[in-house]
């Protein structure tokens, strides 16, 4: 039986299937890639473009070196490690654990934030406190707080949300009060998993870095200053060079509080109820070793000590970065 239609056959075949007459097997229709859109996206990326909380975040990190300094007596130096914005299930997957969870409560705008202190710090913090060193630090894995612990956490907490009021100053005045501390992730949930944040890491170091403390603050925390962080940015660029230059002429003239800080040192109540006229203390420093020079409470200088003229002074050796 021969395989090839005639023309007939052919017209007839075509006139079938235009009426419906002839079944025909549709070709499936080619399946297109289905991408998932991330809304929150847009919002994570709105958060890194708001320049200002850079100003507020290096200010911060500014205070808290000058506080941290004075806590331990001793040089400490915090900067700002990066600031990303993030899921907050992202943010807390990223933390190490165990680590110090401190809910903060903002307002006027009614909302939380996160001061998470990581724990090395913590327990280098307790050893520094204590007379030791920050090498000496307890390991952190596998322990959670003692009880000590968790009192330097809360009060380290509290010395800091002075910091970061005053850092806040510039854009708008915002208040933190602290209300708790929480060591388990789950219980700091101040916002929905998926909702963007804003996580600020500042690394604090003592001639090398002893711990990280995280900033984290949510959409809904700063989306109702968020005018006010846009108007600050422009204020920025409409600066008049010539009022500049005229303030910082001023501020040459303004007289500040410098400071040398010749040796601290521990004693018993029962010693220092002992202490008479004509004894000695002796200052764990000798003739020869640096102090440290301070601007206004702020560590700015090394130096030593000696004299000029018949009074007592000190030689500036080198700056403190």
């Amino acid at each position: 039986m021969s395989q090839i239609l005639s023309q007939e056959e052919v017209d007839a075949l075509l006139q079938g299937i235009s009426n419906g007459e002839v079944e025909t097997e549709r070709a499936p229709a080619p399946q297109e890639e289905v991408v998932v859109y991330d809304f929150r996206q847009q919002e994570r990326l709105l958060l890194e473009g708001m320049e200002s909380l850079g100003i507020v975040f290096d200010r911060f990190a500014k205070n808290m070196r000058g506080s941290f300094t004075d806590l331990l007596h001793r040089v400490v130096d915090v900067n700002l490690a990066g600031k990303k914005g993030m899921g907050f299930s992202e943010f807390i997957d990223s933390l190490p654990v165990p680590t110090s969870f401190n809910i903060l409560r903002v307002g006027p705008v009614n909302g939380s934030a996160l001061l998470v202190i990581e724990a090395k710090l913590v327990f280098s913090l307790v050893e520094l406190l204590f007379g030791g060193t920050a090498q000496e630090a307890t390991k952190v894995e596998g322990r959670e707080f003692t009880p000590i612990e968790l009192r330097i956490v809360s009060r380290v907490t509290r010395m800091i949300l002075k910091d970061l009021e005053r850092a806040w100053e510039v854009i708008y005045p915002l208040k933190f009060e602290y209300e708790k501390t929480e060591l388990d992730p789950k219980l700091a949930g101040i916002v929905p998993p998926d909702e963007a944040v804003m996580a600020a890491r500042f690394e604090v170091e003592l001639e090398n870095p002893i711990g990280v403390i995280t900033l984290c603050m949510p959409s809904l925390v700063l989306k109702p200053i968020r005018k006010e962080l846009e108007q600050r940015g422009k204020l920025e660029e409409r600066v008049d060079p010539v009022w500049r230059g005229r303030l910082y002429r001023a501020l040459l003239n303004v007289p500040v509080t410098v400071e040398v800080e010749f040796g601290t040192l521990k004693m018993s109540p029962k010693e220092l109820l002992g202490i008479r006229i004509g004894d000695v203390v002796r200052l764990p420093k000798g003739v020869d070793d640096e102090l440290i020079v301070k601007v206004e409470k702020v560590p700015k200088f090394r130096g030593t000590a000696g004299l000029s003229r018949g009074q007592r002074a000190v030689q500036i050796t080198a700056p403190i970065i």
